[in-house]
């Protein structure tokens, strides 16, 4: 099972079950191949009112596959590719986005995160 605290989420397939995640160098990853950067892939995301119809299959291929190297660091881009044929296209893009989205917590969140609480006086 995929832990949230670590950055993963779970993608449910007909074939199995995957843990989704963006590491810094999954991410290094998706701006080489995509020829762009993380902000502007997660522009292009944001930008699809249309939702996934709107992505082109390259970015959704890639997308999956930086996704899943973290935890299947062998994977192929044609491997990743196949995922599609047993899972929805929007419930991909719902976790890959969810995924993106840990990887990219709010401000506050991440400052949270990297500080413990203050000690109340008693």
């Amino acid at each position: 099972m995929a832990n949230p605290h670590r950055g993963e989420v779970t993608l449910d397939t007909s074939e199995r079950t995957y843990k989704l995640s963006f590491s810094v160098n999954a991410l290094c990853e998706l701006e080489d191949a995509l020829g762009k950067s993380v902000m502007e892939v997660v522009d292009e995301l944001n930008a699809t009112s249309d939702g996934p119809a709107r992505i082109s299959m390259k970015t959704l291929r890639v997308l999956i596959w930086a996704a899943l190297i973290d935890h299947q660091p062998e994977l192929t881009l044609t491997e990743a590719g196949k995922v599609t044929l047993h899972a929805d296209v929007n419930s991909i893009m719902e976790k890959v986005g969810a995924a993106l989205s840990i990887a990219f917590p709010p401000a506050e969140d991440a400052k949270a995160g990297t500080r413990p609480p203050k000690a109340k006086a008693g």
